[in-house]
């Protein structure tokens, strides 16, 4: 069994918990918003929900397995250092958040903003997130 830096993984976890958040908060949230009106055709396009908290709460979820399942990676890849890191995070974001920004874009026909966001926020938590996590993993 492969061992994760339990610190590396609160650490990558809660970051791409806090990219997320201004991703599409305070850098890009009211184009976000309007693209999604857009798309959506009406700006009711998000439930109405008595706990938003338990979105925050499953994301935060989703940052862990994430984080934890980069890290399990790094070590059945045996990156050595940051080239071979950011290599591993390149491969998962060319392999997963591309075609599926991709084919999302040709097949469901939404606003490019959408895309541009989800590429942005992939790249971050692939190749950003690859290399935070060896850097934090490869010290304790």
């Amino acid at each position: 069994m492969f061992q994760v830096s339990p610190i590396a993984v609160a650490v990558g976890s809660v970051t791409r918990f806090i990219a997320g958040g201004t991703i599409y908060g305070p850098l890009f949230g009211e184009r976000w918003m309007a693209a999604m009106k857009e798309d959506k055709g009406t700006e009711k396009w998000k439930q109405q929900e008595c706990c938003p908290k338990w979105n925050l709460a499953i994301e935060l979820l989703t940052s862990i397995l994430q984080a934890y399942v980069t890290g399990i990676l790094l070590n059945v890849t045996r990156a050595q250092d940051y080239n071979e890191a950011a290599f591993l995070g390149l491969i998962l974001f060319s392999g997963w958040v591309v075609p599926y920004a991709v084919s999302e874009q040709i097949w469901e026909g939404r606003p490019f903003l959408l895309a541009k966001l989800k590429f942005l926020k992939g790249f971050l938590d692939t190749v950003g997130l690859s290399v935070l996590m060896y850097a934090i993993g490869d010290n304790y």
